[in-house]
């Protein structure tokens, strides 16, 4: 619940963020908007819809407590998205055929960054030099994300 939270209050800030956009450009006078959001949002303190609003950044962390950062592949740019919209650092690999020599480009990019390789494509784990990556087994991407 506390992700749907995260996505809820990032969708209504990115309203509000549009429309004083809207303000601004419509008089130029106007330099500074002051905003009162009210209400208890049924989350409690020191979860990451609560560390989202009250600070505006949300970092999820990966194991040993470093920032998560991911690497997702071609027929992933949907969930992509999604993560990227929750505020995690997340990159694309746009390259659609995957041979030996682009799948050895994406392992040298995910090993440089320290990404994490997120794929449905079992080919390309099963190679040896496969970095640390999630293997996807579901094409929809709202049974991924779950």
């Amino acid at each position: 619940a506390d992700n749907i939270r995260l996505r809820q209050i990032n969708y209504i800030l990115n309203i509000v963020h549009c429309q004083c956009q809207n303000i601004f450009l419509q008089d130029e006078n106007i330099r500074h908007i002051s905003l009162l959001f009210a209400g208890d949002f049924n989350m409690l303190p020191h979860t990451s819809a609560h560390q989202f609003l009250t600070n505006g950044v949300y970092s999820m962390k990966a194991q040993g407590n470093t920032p998560l950062r991911l690497m997702m592949d071609a027929a992933l740019n949907k969930i992509a998205r999604w993560c990227r919209s929750l505020g995690v650092d997340c990159s694309y690999y746009s390259e659609q055929k995957l041979d030996s020599e682009s799948a050895s480009q994406l392992f040298e990019v995910c090993r440089r960054q320290n990404r994490i390789l997120i794929t449905r494509s079992k080919r390309l784990v099963a190679r040896r030099e496969c970095p640390a990556h999630l293997l996807l087994a579901h094409a929809d991407a709202r049974d991924n994300l779950k």
